[in-house]
Parts: structure tokens; C-alpha cells; sequence
């Protein structure tokens, strides 16, 4: 268990180490200058001990953050500091963001995103800046858009929340903001897959509105795909009774922020389908569903394709139509 006891000079960072009887017993491991605003831990080094990455405030002229190796008896070595540049640092996370699997981390800051990749032996190399709209407060890391690459949520100093996506390489996408009606300032939000749906959710938790100070909010942040379809509708125009027109072909896009889970692709009336469509689909990913038409008789015709899935109103519908002769 790791504690930070901020006061006004420094902030003590122990590490609580388990008596084994559910009661535990204080080690200080350093006297953060300034008021520390974020910890993480993980094994930077692969040495199978627990290291400690710490932001420090300390001089608004260029704020650090410390890394803490760990001896694997709940004492650490001397910290390695590494400059931002910044107004200030506040929270940090790890995770292996670029894929190598090498731990790094990321701290937020007034500036955006800074992201120092691992070498794999407790050092780490120079940040990867990107910028972010919103000055960061706290971060939370996720799977948004299900394609296996850390993503980041963070919350702002003056409200709001917004969430960038990971490219696999230690950067991330333009942020998109999340702005709730109510009190904006957000102190915690907890990330889990709550509609498994194979990407990561978000709650918020903000403070109490200012006109009720008793109550508090939660926002539920659920992935959803988004279906896009090339086209509204298909009309086959006419064709002579028994044989099989040209197929016509309508592009299914998954737009959204999380796999699209299709159930059943289907026509009805004398209409027929094919399709490459895989389930799940990926997040930006597009498939092809070919339609044709036979009529049996002379006049018009009319029918639909139904596309059964997740995304809103849990079906897509295609009006077809065609003329037979």
C-alpha cells in the first residue's frame, strides 16, 4: 500500500507495508518537496520489484518527476528525476503504451500529455509531448475503442473530462470532450467494461453541486459503436422477371468507439444478400453487403435489408425496391 501525506512544506511518501494480519506498518521512503500530485507503481526495470514514479511539483520553474527503484524489501533507491519544462505536473499513469513491452508512463500536465517510454532497465527516454486542450488534473487508463492500445482519460482543471486515444506509439489522437451540465469539476473516474462490449467505460464523479451541497453526480461514459452506411436506400430500377440483377452494393462503416457486434444480416421481399461482414467489427473498420433483385412477376416490388446489431436502435433497415418486367 502506497500513502502520500501532503502538507504545505512537502509530502512524505510511505509505503505501508502488511504485518500480514490486516494491520500494516509506515515506511518512509522519501520527503517529496512541494505537494506531490501523483503515483504510480510498476516494475520499470523487470527485475520483479515493485519501482515507484512520482510527480513533484517542487519550483514552479521546471517540476519533475522522480522514480523510485525498488529493492523488493519495501525500501527504494535514490530518485532519478526527470524535467518537464512545465507549469506543473499532476497525475501519472503506467502502462506499456508503445507496445514494446517495456513499461512506460505518462504525466499530465499544463501542456498536454508527456509520455516517457521505458528502456527496460528503470530509465527512461526523453518525452514525447502531446498537446490537450484541457490543463490535466487526473488521468485514468483504458481500452476505448477496443484495439488492444492504452488510451487516456483525463479530467481538467477547470472542469470537463476528455479522452485521447492511443496510437501504439507513445502518442495520441485529437481529445474528445466529455462536458456535463452540471458542477464540472471532476475528482474521480474509475474505468471498467461496463456493457461488455469489449471496451473500456467510464463513471464520473463530481463534487456536490454548489445548490445542493448534499448530493453528489455520477455519469455513466459508455463505449457504443456507430453504424454509417453508404447508402439510404436501393432501387434496382427494372429487370425481367426471373432473372437476377447486378448486385448493388451499400459499404457498412463501424464509426463509433467501440466493436460492432452484428447478429444477423437479412433481406426480405425478392431481394438477396451477400456480405464480407465480420463480428465483432472493429472500431473504423468497413465491410460490403452486395444486394440483388429477381423479381417473380411483373410491377413493382419493394423490400428491405435489416442489419441486426448493437449500435443504436439495435437494427439498421435499408428500404429496396425494383421493378419487375
Amino acid at each position: 500500500m502506497l500513502s502520500l501525506d501532503s502538507s504545505n512544506n512537502f509530502s512524505p511518501l510511505y509505503v505501508l507495508l502488511s504485518n500480514g494480519d490486516g494491520t500494516f506498518r509506515p515506511q518512509l521512503v522519501e520527503n517529496v518537496p512541494g505537494i506531490a500530485t501523483g503515483l504510480t507503481a510498476g516494475d520499470f526495470n523487470h527485475d520483479g520489484n515493485l519501482d515507484l514514479v512520482v510527480t513533484d511539483p517542487q519550483g514552479a520553474v521546471n517540476p519533475s518527476v522522480l522514480v523510485f527503484l525498488g529493492r523488493g524489501d519495501g525500501s527504494f533507491e535514490s530518485p532519478t528525476a526527470y524535467n518537464t519544462g512545465t507549469l506543473f505536473t499532476n497525475d501519472v499513469k503506467a502502462s506499456d503504451f508503445n507496445g514494446d513491452g517495456k513499461l512506460d508512463f505518462a504525466v499530465g500536465t499544463d501542456q498536454g500529455i508527456f509520455f516517457f517510454a521505458g528502456n527496460g532497465d528503470g530509465t527512461f527516454k526523453s518525452p514525447i509531448v502531446t498537446p490537450t486542450f484541457l490543463s490535466i488534473e487526473f488521468m485514468s487508463v483504458g481500452d476505448f475503442n477496443g484495439d488492444g492500445k492504452p488510451d487516456l482519460a483525463f479530467a481538467g482543471l477547470a472542469g470537463g473530462i476528455a479522452v485521447a486515444l492511443g496510437r501504439g506509439n507513445g502518442t495520441f489522437t485529437a481529445q474528445v470532450e466529455f462536458q456535463p451540465t452540471y458542477y464540472p469539476r471532476t475528482i474521480l473516474f474509475p474505468i471498467g467494461d461496463f456493457n461488455a462490449d469489449g471496451s473500456s467505460d467510464l463513471i464520473q464523479f463530481s463534487t456536490p453541486l454548489p445548490q445542493a451541497p448534499s448530493q453528489e453526480t455520477a455519469s455513466v461514459w459508455s463505449s457504443a459503436p456507430t453504424v454509417a452506411l453508404s447508402a439510404s436506400g436501393l432501387d434496382f430500377g427494372s429487370q425481367t422477371v426471373g432473372t437476377s440483377s447486378s448486385p448493388r452494393s451499400i459499404v457498412l462503416t463501424n464509426m463509433g468507439n467501440a466493436p460492432l457486434l452484428i447478429a444477423k444480416i437479412a433481406t426480405a421481399g425478392e431481394f438477396a444478400e451477400a456480405n464480407n461482414c465480420a463480428s465483432p467489427l472493429p472500431v473504423g473498420r468497413r465491410c460490403t453487403i452486395n444486394v440483388t433483385f429477381t423479381p417473380s412477376a411483373k410491377g413493382l416490388a419493394n423490400g428491405k435489408l435489416t442489419v441486426t446489431d448493437n449500435g443504436a436502435g439495435g437494427s439498421q433497415i435499408i428500404p429496396l425496391s425494383g421493378t419487375g418486367t
